[in-house]
């Protein structure tokens, strides 16, 4: 179409949003400041959920996010919860792989966690 870009084929942009959701990880998991950790999560969680995002892509960096239920720091834990309340309405077919960590969390000490 006259004046639009060319358009990226499906797995160009599959692999383009997993190069940026893996750098984005990666800075995070290297991140100290909590804050700064968290907003670099919500940059992942935005290209995970985005609606051109397929669900397997989603569910392929699923296990890093269900592990931050067993973070010592109770803000990473509540983002996590946040994350699979985000993840289970936007991507509903992932449900049964977020039971366990979903059980962890609503049994934490932490009463915003539950």
């Amino acid at each position: 179409e006259p004046g639009r870009g060319r358009q990226r084929s499906a797995p160009m942009y599959q692999s383009d949003v997993c190069n940026q959701v893996v750098a984005t990880l990666q800075a995070a998991t290297a991140e100290h400041d909590i804050g700064q950790r968290i907003q670099l999560l919500q940059k992942s969680q935005e290209l995970l959920l985005d609606a051109e995002t397929p669900p397997e892509i989603a569910g392929s960096f699923l296990d890093y996010f269900i592990n931050l239920q067993a973070d010592p720091h109770s803000a990473l834990r509540r983002y996590a919860a946040h994350f699979l309340e985000r993840l289970l309405f936007c991507r509903p077919g992932l449900a049964l792989r977020c039971l366990p960590g979903i059980a962890v969390l609503l049994r934490d000490a932490d009463g915003i966690v539950r």
